[in-house]
């Protein structure tokens, strides 16, 4: 009679061939490390040396925006408007070599060359001018200022002119017997409804630094 098989069998019923396979199995897979390549360690470098460049530039543009402010700063404190010559009891302001008074304020004017755009209205505004300029001619620009801080430009966006309205104001000319400086100079300003005039601003080149003339609007 044949034996049965021992179901759990021994390591003498083993066949070389049997070990040796089972050896292999056991054995450890080991990776083999193979040597980076020189193009990727380029491209690694490359992206390295971009990033410090990125960081080096936005510092750059840090510091000199910050230069580029103070200087804006520094040059509208020297040159920009801020400093406003208030008027006298008697409405006049001067700011050298002009003396301004407005004198007329008329919101809603009728003007015979034209009507005002749907929305819109003409605020005229009607000075006494004065000037010490003799040499050369000097203009003035007027802005109206409203309660919401808009400003406006007079003389821009209205109808011809003619002789009755000027642009700008005459505040100085180099020929004072032919074209003296007009004692009375009237002015439009387009407004849209809902603008409320606060005061009227008078600047020129001609001033002081930083100085302009600012006259209540009522």
């Amino acid at each position: 009679m044949s034996q049965a098989p021992d179901p759990y069998g021994t390591a003498a019923d083993e066949s070389p061939s049997a070990l040796a396979d089972e050896a292999a199995d056991a054995q450890p897979d080991l990776a083999i490390a193979e040597p980076e390549s020189p193009m990727l360690t380029e491209r690694a470098r490359s992206r390295r040396s971009t990033a410090v460049a990125a960081v080096g530039l936005g510092v750059s543009l840090v510091v000199w925006g910050w230069f580029a402010t103070a200087n804006a700063r520094d040059g509208w404190w020297a040159m920009g408007d801020h400093v406003a010559i208030s008027p006298d009891a008697d409405g006049w302001a001067a700011s050298a070599p002009v003396t301004v008074r407005l004198d007329e304020v008329t919101p809603d004017a009728s003007v015979a060359d034209g009507s005002a755009p749907a929305g819109f209205s003409y605020l005229e505004l009607v000075f006494d001018v004065g000037s010490t300029e003799k040499e050369s001619t000097v203009s003035c620009t007027v802005e109206v200022l409203a309660a919401d801080g808009r400003l406006f430009l007079a003389g821009r966006e209205v109808p011809g002119l003619g002789d009755e309205y000027v642009s700008e104001l005459a505040c100085g000319t180099s020929d004072p017997v032919e074209y003296p400086v007009p004692e009375r100079q009237a002015m439009l300003v387009l407004l849209p409804d809902g603008a409320e005039p606060v005061s009227v601003r008078v600047d020129s080149p001609a001033f002081p630094p930083a100085e302009f003339i600012e006259l209540p609007a009522s």
